[in-house]
């Protein structure tokens, strides 16, 4: 379970040069979490793994740390063929986690 609510904020946000491309994979983000959600609920379970590490693989690229590795954890349970509780549990915290990304800090 992710140890906080909070937002995940791009450690590349204040980058000129990223700052577009991480508002970009941002912007992606939703279809990308409804993908793997309906991927889930139909059973697809490769191509949700495909989609899983195709984020493991991007997310660090735009200053997703975090991002990168719930991915691969998800990734590698499906891999493994884990339980079905711990599969559901790497879902969750990967869908939860993609809720909360941000490109970067606003100021307030």
């Amino acid at each position: 379970m992710p140890e906080t609510l909070e937002p995940v904020y791009s450690t590349l946000a204040d980058d000129p040069e990223m700052a577009a491309l991480v508002e970009m994979f941002v912007d992606d983000l939703p279809a990308k979490r409804l993908q793997l959600r309906s991927l889930r609920e139909q059973g697809l379970l490769a191509d949700a793994r495909r989609v899983a590490h195709q984020l493991r693989g991007s997310a660090g690229s735009y200053g997703f740390a975090a991002l990168t590795i719930q991915a691969g954890r998800l990734e590698d349970a499906l891999r493994r063929e884990c339980a079905v509780e711990q599969v559901d549990r790497e879902f969750a915290d990967l869908l939860d986690m993609m809720a909360r990304i941000r490109p970067g800090r606003r100021e307030e």
